[in-house]
């Protein structure tokens, strides 16, 4: 079994173990009576009191499909969970990936501890071990310092509908079953996955080619469309069983069922349309755990052999963070920095003028001439004519020598005065010497023909 293999593995395990916290109703949700809320609310409490707890099993079953091929993760195991401090002891009893029927399978063990990631793949019928430092930190840092945390399911207005299902014997335990089903539509398109997804695309596209303003553009679109197919074909459930006794959980499962197309993409960029399936998407998750020996006498210890490879993994995301994780969206690119030199004015524009210009696929960026004093402070505004239009527009100032001195992409601090649009540019900028200055008005994607002003003002 590969080191890539079982990495994906260490993935979706603890997506599992993210699960594991019990769902909790502390404002009552509809499809609930008070004494199923009460007893809700006792679970809470008594899996926030939480030190430790076992796995005794868990099972993943993930089929990802499409036209172009399939990909099956099929694992089962147990472990041991430490809460604080935080750590984490699981086994694969077995795993195993298949790529369009290519089967890779064996046998493996994870462990979290002391600001360390072990993981294990059987040789010989013996665990060889490797260790990444985390530099200290623990993956369990965000569950909190004190027991299981616990998520006010009931606040998620309209996300989730709760039900109380039969109550079910096992092991001679009576159990209260709950389920709650999430509105998959309905939390794709919440303000809360907006601004995460947002957030999340501008670190990995870096903020020189993904502005605030065009990352959440784009997110929400494709949300909307994502929610709009996801509207009656999806299935996110989430089941959990409470002992009425103690409160505890002992059990938790997920079923999420989905079905996308990404055909609405096409069009936008050659690389994208290389890059996206031809055909729907079909995702299947069904993970299960059963929970035991709550506050149980557990130990967690490092392996006492392994083969440090802190390095290698640090190097390897070095070497993916240095390159474009986005494929070309069709953006400029506008960074800036050193690449404009004197002979590239086309125009000149002073203080008190204004200058009108269209931007278009084959005339990206435009360049102004403009002369300041030393002590001379100018403002620099840039706003697209056609306000329905997509014209993000991106505006640079560089000295005479190429040298990038000031740039912007939205005018969140512009005066009012200019009455500029959020995807409108503004600079203000004191100069130091004498001489000519250029000005380079771009957009932040490529656009057809979109037509703007540029405003040059003291």
């Amino acid at each position: 079994m590969s080191i890539k293999s079982l990495s994906l593995m260490l993935i979706v395990a603890l997506l599992a173990i993210a699960v594991v916290p019990v769902a909790s109703a502390q404002s009552c949700p509809d499809g609930l009576s008070a004494e199923d809320c009460e007893l809700l609310d006792q679970s809470r409490a008594a899996m926030s009191d939480l030190d430790s707890f076992r796995i005794s099993n868990y099972s993943i079953n993930l089929q990802l499909s499409a036209a172009e091929g399939s990909f099956d993760f099929v694992v089962d195991g147990s472990g041991a969970v430490l809460l604080d401090p935080f750590a984490v002891d699981l086994t694969f009893e077995p795993a195993s990936i298949t790529v369009d029927g290519d089967v890779t399978e064996g046998n493996g063990a994870f462990r979290n501890i002391d600001g360390w990631i072990f993981l294990a793949t059987e040789e010989n019928g013996e665990p060889s071990w490797i260790g990444i430092n985390l530099g200290g930190q623990n993956l369990g840092g965000e569950l909190g310092m004190a027991g299981m945390p616990d998520v006010d399911l009931g606040s998620f207005m309209g996300l989730a509908g709760w039900s109380r299902g039969a109550d079910i014997e096992v092991d001679g335990q009576q159990l209260a079953v709950f389920t709650i089903d999430f509105s998959a539509e309905t939390f794709l398109t919440s303000p809360m996955v907006t601004e995460l997804l947002t957030s999340l695309l501008i670190q990995v596209g870096g903020e020189d080619s993904m502005t605030p303003t065009i990352a959440a553009i784009l997110v929400s679109s494709i949300l909307e469309e994502f929610s709009s197919q996801l509207a009656d074909q999806s299935t996110f459930r989430f089941t959990q069983y409470i002992n009425p006794d103690d409160g505890l959980v002992y059990y938790v499962g997920l079923d999420v069922d989905m079905n996308l197309n990404f055909s609405f993409l096409q069009g936008f960029s050659e690389d994208l349309d290389s890059s996206l399936p031809a055909d729907d998407i079909s995702l299947s998750v069904a993970f299960g755990a059963t929970l035991a020996d709550h506050n149980g006498d557990i130990n967690v210890s490092a392996p006492d052999e392994y083969e440090d490879v802190t390095d290698d993994v640090v190097s390897l995301f070095d070497e993916i963070a240095s390159g474009s994780l986005l494929p070309d969206l069709g953006g400029n690119g506008n960074s800036g920095g050193g690449n404009v030199d004197s002979t590239a004015p086309e125009f000149d524009i002073a203080a008190g003028e204004t200058a009108d210009g269209v931007l278009t696929g084959d005339n990206e960026k435009d360049y102004y001439r403009v002369t300041a004093s030393a002590g001379d402070t100018l403002q620099f505004a840039v706003r697209a004519v056609d306000s329905e239009g997509f014209l993000d527009t991106y505006l640079e100032l560089y000295d005479a020598d190429g040298s990038l001195l000031a740039s912007n992409d939205d005018a969140f601090d512009a005066p009012v005065a200019l009455e500029l649009g959020s995807l409108d540019s503004y600079i203000s900028y004191e100069f130091d010497s004498d001489g000519d200055y250029i000005i380079v008005v771009s957009s932040v994607f490529t656009v057809e023909s979109e037509p703007y002003t540029l405003v040059v003002q003291n």
